[in-house]
């Protein structure tokens, strides 16, 4: 610590700044085993008697070899004698001084400076105690630029519908405004891609980022965010086919990683294959050029005082932050997470492109494409033919579904879903239908996902895991009654390559005297929406136009800022007990998860994992899982803990 405090008195520092450094030094030091928490507690209440034993350990040698290799001047007197002396000034002079010099700062700090500070410190600190624990060394990062040509080769090869030219357009549209950004020395660190559905902001927004690194020199790392697991292969797989037509070979780790709680647990290089415990680390601390990962684990990098998620905060540093289908955020934390994601692009010298369909609040930015591709009509929205029938029932009975067309039916619950789906399954037996929910298993949600692409399932009926992001297109679309962000994300399932024209029908139906919707969606934001449309139809050129007015009556309506306001203040005061109580996805129904026997497979995965379970060796047995944990996760689900499981679930504990 009072290495900490030489080093900075040798600095142009403010005295003020220069104490609260040395306090957050001294900090993260006491809390890198640890979530973080308390910092005034924490400084206030050291265990002497145990920094005393820690410094009679250390051996004189490699304290010197140390402290010269990091070039600290004067090394060689340094001693475990001066150490312990230090030690002893430190707690009789300088603690006291110390905190009080805290409180006083952070009663005055009304921005994150300090949060940014102690978190890259943090993450610094845990993030290279974590990896040489591993593998005693650091992987060497390839700095990934794809050449221009590479990426209009693969847009060449894509599949030709009415949409190319628009497509090419708006691709063209924005790579001529980040050019133009370039020129003028990048000045803007938000950037804007919004654009309808269907129009490639996938590869358009990888090719934006791409020319950024290219222009920036220093090697920057691409962090592309998406809302749900569900999507998140289907992005990887266009980058990593850009990968491998650029140098004729898959990707590996270091260039292409995918992160998410329930992925594989692998990490390879050119030269190495990582067993399981090493592949881990090296995942969760995002050692790779191109890191596709979840709105989770960004936004709790973000946000967070846990050390788990804090591993990775570093590599926000140099980064290039593509957020997908941003309006998937929740609204309360818009504000917030726009704020926080400003101030760290400022504080980590790093840039972000934010991409939606229609343009939410607070994200403030440069946009890189006009409004002129609102023009899109694939479909009508008619929030008037069914709107007031509530009987499901009576629905199903009087919907004509046409032997030539395609179907996707998105309801609200997952029983209401259910119900639906055995409606439509008497009603229908010479067409397949199809059911998606959380309900059923990751692996069975890809196949039925993969079929309806290819058109082998013609009706499909789901619940709101297909809005935002899944590659589906259909002919009609029935949406059950929801706010207008919703709304919009469902019919962009529709009609999505613009080959006819679409139709999106809006139901309200009811369960014993209350609508669906009312389990899950504010009061508030569904009167709006009800307000707005209901007993209305409307082309899908008019969406943005409504979607603002819809905008503008939630702002005077519903206090959208209060939560993230106070958020953003204990961030600002380095509050981490209230700062760890933030959950960007929250669930009001407590939930368990079980793993279920949903076929063969299954039933063999569970008998390894049984096996497994009973290895006596606790570090074997927990490296046996990992190798096995992405196919034991296929077949897990959350379900409320009221649910009685059946014979094929077993509830994980």
């Amino acid at each position: 610590m009072y290495l900490v405090k030489d080093y900075l008195d040798e600095q142009d520092i403010p005295d003020n700044y220069r104490d609260m450094l040395e306090a957050l030094s001294v900090f993260v030091v006491k809390k890198h085993h640890s979530d973080l928490s308390g910092l005034v507690d924490t400084l206030s209440n050291y265990d002497y008697f145990v920094i005393e034993k820690q410094i009679q350990a250390i051996d004189n040698q490699s304290l010197q070899d140390v402290l010269h290799d990091i070039g600290v001047q004067n090394w060689s007197s340094i001693n475990t004698n001066t150490l312990r002396k230090w030690m002893e000034e430190f707690r009789k002079e300088h603690v006291f001084d110390l905190v009080n010099g805290v409180i006083h700062a952070l009663s005055d700090s009304n921005s994150p400076d300090y949060y940014f500070i102690t978190n890259l410190l943090f993450s610094a600190l845990t993030n290279a105690d974590t990896v040489d624990a591993a593998i005693q060394t650091t992987v060497n990062i390839p700095d990934c630029i794809i050449n221009p040509n590479t990426i209009e080769q693969y847009q060449h090869n894509l599949q030709v519908s009415p949409l190319t030219i628009l497509r090419q357009q708006a691709y063209q549209e924005a790579m001529d405004n980040i050019e133009q950004q370039i020129q003028q020395g990048l000045p803007n660190r938000l950037m804007l891609l919004t654009l309808p559905t269907g129009l490639g902001k996938t590869i358009t927004s990888f090719a934006i980022a791409n020319s950024m690194k290219q222009a920036l020199g220093v090697p920057y790392r691409i962090i592309y965010a998406v809302p749900f697991i569900n999507i998140i292969e289907q992005n990887a797989d266009v980058f990593e086919d850009l990968v491998t037509l650029q140098y004729g070979c898959e990707p590996t780790s270091d260039i292409l990683l995918t992160h998410h709680h329930l992925g594989d647990v692998y990490y390879k290089t050119d030269d190495t294959n990582y067993d399981v415990s090493q592949s881990e680390v090296l995942i969760e601390t995002w050692n790779s050029s191109i890191i596709v990962t979840t709105f989770v684990q960004l936004v709790h990098t973000l946000i967070s005082n846990s050390k788990s998620m804090l591993l990775k905060y570093n590599k926000l540093a140099h980064s290039i932050i593509i957020l997908d289908e941003a309006q998937a955020l929740p609204l309360e934390y818009w504000k917030l997470i726009s704020n926080m994601l400003n101030d760290t692009l400022e504080a980590l010298d790093s840039y972000a492109i934010v991409m939606t369909a229609t343009k939410p609040l607070y994200f403030d930015g440069v946009p890189l494409v006009s409004n002129k591709y609102d023009v899109l009509n694939r479909y009508v929205v008619d929030a008037n033919t069914y709107i007031d029938i509530e009987s499901m029932a009576q629905f199903v009975d009087m919907f004509t579904i046409e032997p030539n067309k395609t179907y996707l039916f998105v309801m609200n619950t997952v029983r209401e879903a259910e119900d639906l789906y055995a409606m439509l399954q008497n009603r229908i037996t010479d067409r397949p239908v199809g059911f998606l929910s959380s309900r059923v298993v990751p692996k069975q949600r890809r196949d039925i996902i993969a079929a309806a692409k290819r058109k082998e399932i013609p009706i499909l009926v789901s619940t709101q895991v297909v809005e935002a992001g899944v590659d589906l297109d259909f002919d009609v679309v029935v949406r059950d009654f929801a706010p207008m962000d919703a709304i919009v994300q469902s019919a962009g399932r529709c009609n999505r390559n613009g080959l006819s024209s679409g139709q999106v029908y809006i139901t309200r139906f009811r369960d014993n005297g209350r609508y669906y919707a009312d389990y899950i969606y504010n009061d508030i934001l569904l009167d709006l929406t009800y307000d707005l449309i209901a007993h209305t139809q409307f082309e899908e050129c008019n969406i943005n136009q409504l979607f603002d007015k819809y905008m503008q009556k939630v702002q005077v309506s519903k206090n959208t800022d209060t939560l993230s306001d106070r958020l953003y203040t204990d961030i600002a005061k380095l509050r981490y007990d209230t700062v760890s109580k933030f959950q960007v996805i929250k669930n009001e129904v407590p939930q368990m998860d079980v793993f279920v026997e949903a076929d063969e497979d299954a039933s063999r995965i569970w008998q390894q994992a049984v096996e497994i379970m009973s290895i006596e060796n606790a570090l074997e047995r927990k490296n046996r899982f990992k190798e096995m944990k992405k196919d034991f996760y296929n077949y897990v689900i959350s379900v409320p803990v009221t649910t009685k499981p059946d014979k094929n679930m077993h509830v994980l504990r």
